[in-house]
């Protein structure tokens, strides 16, 4: 059925720098029969990742990540049983195609404050597209998220807290709907033997609202 794929993946590592390269290509050339336009239900996919390492200090360390990827696909819509049962392999009219866009950074850091506590921070972003070239129907995507813990190891066990945020938005032709999650968690880890104990606490809000071009918006949280 003509699959084909590739990898690279390169780096170079340093006392205090590292950077390397991950790409990767996937493709098909469909398993099911042509469609009336003469498509098959053929997908590809390009994506890769570039990510840097600064360690100023044994103490200090950061990393920078920044990605992408894009898909190509087309796929068939559901078949219902009395289709299936008459002829499971016959092709439909047409292949849903549908092509999907990503591109993402990350920045993060891990700090030693002292031999036992350590700082651990990290926002991510992502912005998506999803679009259907055969009819009007496109979504675009921003999802941002972030987190803040403080690990406290004492030889036997952990103690970690921290706060999260993330905040997402899926805009359409006519609304924009969002999300947003806040949340706090404790949690404790602590070893005996072969056995570890964990317990801990987590609370967190979520909001939803949909917001239409025209009409009321709705709330949720």
């Amino acid at each position: 059925y003509g699959s084909r794929s590739s990898n690279l993946s390169v780096g170079v590592q340093g006392e205090k720098v590292g950077l390397s390269f991950v790409g990767q290509h996937l493709a098909n050339g469909g398993f099911g029969a042509p469609d009336s336009t003469g498509n098959k239900d053929r997908s590809s996919s390009n994506s890769g990742e570039i990510k840097l390492n600064l360690a100023p200090s044994d103490a200090v360390m950061f990393d920078l990540i920044v990605g992408a990827s894009d898909i190509d696909v087309r796929y068939p819509s559901s078949m219902g049983l009395p289709q299936f049962n008459q002829d499971p392999k016959k092709a439909p009219t047409s292949y849903t195609h549908q092509k999907l866009k990503t591109d993402l950074w990350s920045i993060g850091s891990e700090v030693d404050l002292n031999e036992s506590l350590k700082l651990n921070l990290r926002y991510n972003q992502e912005d998506k597209s999803s679009a259907y070239p055969t009819s009007s129907f496109k979504y675009d995507y921003l999802y941002m998220s972030s987190f803040a813990e403080l690990v406290y190891d004492h030889g036997s066990g952990e103690v970690i807290a921290g706060v999260n945020n993330f905040d997402g938005k899926r805009m359409a032709s006519d609304n924009v709907t969002s999300k947003n999650n806040f949340g706090y968690y404790l949690l404790g880890n602590l070893g005996s033997g072969n056995s570890i104990f964990s317990a801990g606490i987590r609370r967190e809000k979520v909001d939803y609202r949909y917001s239409p071009n025209s009409g009321s918006v709705s709330c949720l949280g």
